[in-house]
């Protein structure tokens, strides 16, 4: 079962530095995502997009409030929507039991981070 934790500092500073660009525009945004300041990682785009609602479960583009976006290693993914507590970025990375980074199907738990639509973590 995938559990949810913190990354340590030490953790999100081993991931690359990466292009932030503009949500594409093929992808239908939920009205309550700010796209005009969101910007996802280049590394996300042209691959896996799911709408999900509040709650994670995938739902039709017109129902949603959150996108998701797999990353091209499929080990990575971004969640665009309104997080609590007002944040709007949730990035998880997907490891097995020794900690390493593996494709979402072969995660034992993964490791989550909420941002502001800037990427800057938020204070508890």
């Amino acid at each position: 079962m995938i559990g949810c934790d913190s990354l340590s500092r030490e953790g999100w500073k081993k991931l690359p530095r990466i292009e932030l660009i503009p949500i594409p525009e093929d992808v239908k945004v939920p009205k309550d995502i700010p796209a005009s300041k969101v910007r996802i990682p280049s590394t996300y785009t042209g691959h896996d997009v799911e709408y999900e609602d509040d709650e994670g479960k995938p739902v039709d583009e017109n129902e949603a409030t959150h996108l998701r976006f797999t990353g091209i290693d499929r080990r990575s993914d971004i969640v665009i929507g309104p997080m609590k507590p007002k944040g709007m970025i949730k990035l998880n990375l997907y490891l097995n039991d020794d900690e390493i980074p593996v494709v979402k199907e072969q995660a034992s738990h993964v490791k989550s981070k909420i941002l502001s639509e800037s990427y800057r973590p938020l204070r508890s």
